[in-house]
């Protein structure tokens, strides 16, 4: 069987229940995608999974 080198990238974000302080899950999401753009490719970016608590 033939391995695909297809890499799949997940977004984790989550705001502090705790304390409340951090940043914004939107803003986590966006600094990631813009991470994944850089070091990878656009596309990778859009089809990035997102997991948001």
């Amino acid at each position: 069987m033939k391995q695909l080198d297809k890499k799949q990238y997940v977004i984790y974000s989550r705001k502090s229940k705790f304390t409340g302080k951090g940043e914004s899950i939107e803003n986590q999401i966006e600094m990631c995608r813009q991470y994944i753009t850089m070091h990878f490719d656009e596309e990778a970016a859009e089809s990035t999974l997102l997991f948001s608590f």
